[in-house]
């Protein structure tokens, strides 16, 4: 491949792509399964009065579900759509949605897999078309919507994660604005609505469920305590639970675990989750047996799992069964019935267990158990996650390896930010022996600064 283009005024992108036998080859896309799927809403304790308050809400095409983490926000709202048999797009938000890009690429993956008989794509994001994202955005949920079956909910997971710039946040007022009658927009979140749905919420299309709708009742409790402790000497301590948790849902479920249901002593109060996950720590964590502590330790590093890679990580053959156990027991971990059941912790439950590996784990587990779970990500199709990894474990070989495999796919999705994202993750001027990541580089700079992707071609 030629290092320069002789014609200095030439789109060199169009000259060097043209030797398609050099290039690498565009791989199939396999999305991480969790982002685009509702969590399994199984064994819950159904909280009828909160379903009541969501009927209410769906008479505004906006609904804000807000509280603090552990408050139950995304197993309220999986399993009151599952109840009321409402179509569902769920998307799960985290920082790299700051890529416009690839937002709209996974919404367009989870339309698909929610209308899968309906073989045309929607419009493809180009470059070109983000120069103006109104029109295309329209243009996008138009047909979006048009193919999906009434009623209908459109759902934002952990909104909060939207960096405050992002362009998503402009996206999401256009998706409001083209709804059809029928069809809702359903965000949960930690914070308030962005300064962009301000319209909405003036215009009074906006339904909102806060901390004070999410906090237990005394009812609640008690039928959360029934389900979960069929002894009936283990609940008799609910309403000093309740109490002393503040209504918090995650906080009582933990102090349910504990074998007799009573007051712990140690515990005076659990006002925020840095408080509670120490407690966890204490009163549960530690007191698992070594082997479960050594896969929640190792298994922190993959952001979603199968028992099957958790396996190959650790080595335990019973990942499949602690796994399943964690789910069952509502600790902090969701489970997503796709063709092969995949697994995911609640944020606060892996930060927690991350802070924990890193205190115990020495540098050399950490960086190999970072570069096997990279390579696992990495088989499975989660590229992203992959690369998050193998630069924490500082593995630029692997690095480069994978970003070289993917990067003529995400050029094509018109991920070319992202792209850019992670060639500057790099140590600076470090782009070993090939010449592709430089070529990479230049294009993705060659869109927005011209002059830029010259001088680097």
């Amino acid at each position: 491949m030629a290092e320069a283009c002789c014609d200095q005024h030439a789109p060199c992108v169009t000259l060097l792509a043209q030797d398609k036998k050099a290039a690498p080859p565009v791989m199939d896309n396999r999305p991480s399964p969790a982002k685009i799927s509702r969590p399994k809403a199984s064994d819950t304790f159904a909280r009828t009065r909160l379903f009541k308050l969501l009927d209410r809400a769906r008479r505004k095409p906006l609904i804000w579900v807000m509280g603090p983490p552990g408050s139950g926000k995304t197993m309220l709202v999986a399993d009151y759509l599952e109840r009321r048999r409402v179509t569902t797009l769920w998307y799960q938000a985290d920082p790299d949605d700051a890529d416009i890009a690839t937002f709209f690429h996974y919404l367009g993956l989870a339309a698909k897999k929610a209308v899968p008989r309906l073989r045309r794509p929607l419009p493809a994001c180009t470059p070109d078309r983000l120069t103006d994202l109104d029109r295309y955005a329209r243009q996008f949920f138009a047909d979006l919507y048009a193919r999906l079956k009434l009623p209908f909910a459109l759902v934002f997971d952990n909104y909060q994660d939207i960096p405050a710039e992002a362009r998503l946040h402009e996206a999401v007022r256009v998706a409001l604005e083209m709804l059809p009658e029928g069809g809702h927009i359903v965000a949960m979140s930690r914070r308030e609505p962005p300064a962009s749905l301000a319209r909405a919420r003036l215009h009074d299309s906006m339904a909102m469920l806060d901390n004070s709708a999410l906090r237990l009742t005394l009812d609640e409790a008690q039928g959360i305590a029934r389900h979960r402790l069929p002894d009936r000497r283990a609940r008799q301590h609910v309403a000093e639970l309740l109490e002393l948790t503040h209504g918090w849902a995650a906080g009582l479920v933990l102090m349910l675990e504990q074998a007799d249901g009573a007051v712990p002593v140690s515990a005076t109060t659990f006002r925020t989750p840095d408080v509670l996950f120490e407690y966890f720590a204490a009163e549960v964590f530690d007191k698992t047996d070594p082997d479960t502590r050594a896969v929640l330790l190792q298994s922190v590093f993959l952001p979603s799992m199968t028992a099957r890679t958790v396996a190959a990580l650790t080595g335990e053959r019973r990942a499949g069964r602690i796994l399943n156990h964690l789910n069952r027991n509502n600790f902090f971990t969701s489970r997503y019935d796709l063709a092969e059941t995949v697994y995911q912790y609640h944020p606060l439950f892996r930060e927690f267990l991350r802070s924990r590996a890193l205190r115990l784990l020495d540098r050399d587990t950490l960086t190999s158990l970072r570069t096997h779970a990279a390579a696992l990500l990495e088989h499975s199709g989660a590229d992203d996650a992959a690369l998050a990894l193998y630069a924490e474990a500082h593995d630029w070989v692997n690095f480069q390896a994978c970003l070289m495999r993917i990067a003529p796919r995400l050029m094509a999705e018109g991920r070319a930010q992202a792209l850019e994202q992670w060639l500057g993750a790099m140590p600076p001027g470090d782009f070993g022996p090939s010449s592709w990541l430089r070529y990479w580089q230049a294009s993705v700079r060659l869109i927005h600064h011209p002059a830029d992707g010259r001088r680097l071609f």
